[in-house]
């Protein structure tokens, strides 16, 4: 068989052009597939999330981790607690800050495993230090049922830092530059957040919790 070596080379334009259509259209699958919007879950796996936020050394970690405990005791439905801040460990920086241009890559990660969780759990709790910003583009991602806030002083929440573990405690430029960043307060209206009071104890506050979720869920006690 011989070439024609001319055809060959007008045609090598428009097999590269076929080439990189479908490219695009794997590349397009994959990403719909990593970010599934909320009305593409699929029923069997549509499970209610609800967002946790407030400042660092708020209690978030602890009060969620007794609610999401408390909840499972109560109904036997699986509930998956996720730390918004570890699902961006990958892009923040030494200060603990997220890198210029990285946000968006960490937020779209932080929205692909919470969707990943969702799918094998009945309800799922995810928390972390959420600006607005974040919060915007977790709604957009994810079918989010309800957000809560822990409202605690910021004496208080410098404190509790101070006594948590060398490896996970912000120095105190790290914790004013985070504290800083949150937009999100009580008495903004904007995402009809239910704050509770973190001067109760933390077994109060996950009854308080837990109550509520329960509630949303429309799962009956055990």
């Amino acid at each position: 068989m011989r070439w024609n070596s001319a055809r060959l080379i007008v045609r090598l334009p428009s097999f590269a052009a076929v080439l990189l259509q479908s490219l695009d259209k794997v590349h397009e699958r994959e990403r719909r597939a990593r970010t599934r919007l909320p009305h593409e879950m699929s029923a069997p796996h549509r499970a209610v999330i609800a967002l946790v936020t407030g400042p660092p050394g708020a209690g978030k970690s602890t009060v969620v981790r007794a609610t999401c405990e408390l909840i499972m005791r109560r109904t036997q439905q699986r509930t998956v607690q996720l730390e918004f801040d570890d699902l961006l460990y990958g892009v923040i920086d030494p200060r603990g800050l997220l890198e210029p241009g990285r946000e968006q890559t960490g937020l779209e990660m932080a929205a692909t495993a919470a969707l990943a969780g969702a799918a094998s759990c009945g309800l799922l709790v995810l928390e972390g230090c959420f600006t607005r910003r974040r919060l915007d583009h977790l709604r957009a991602y994810l079918p989010v049922s309800a957000i809560y806030g822990l409202n605690a002083p910021r004496d208080t929440c410098w404190e509790r830092n101070e006594e948590r573990d060398s490896i996970i405690r912000l120095s105190k430029d790290a914790f004013d530059a985070l504290c800083g960043r949150l937009d999100v307060r009580p008495g903004d209206d904007l995402y009809d957040i239910r704050w509770f009071d973190t001067t109760v104890p933390v077994d109060t506050l996950a009854e308080q919790l837990a109550t509520e979720l329960i509630e949303l869920a429309g799962t009956p006690v055990a």
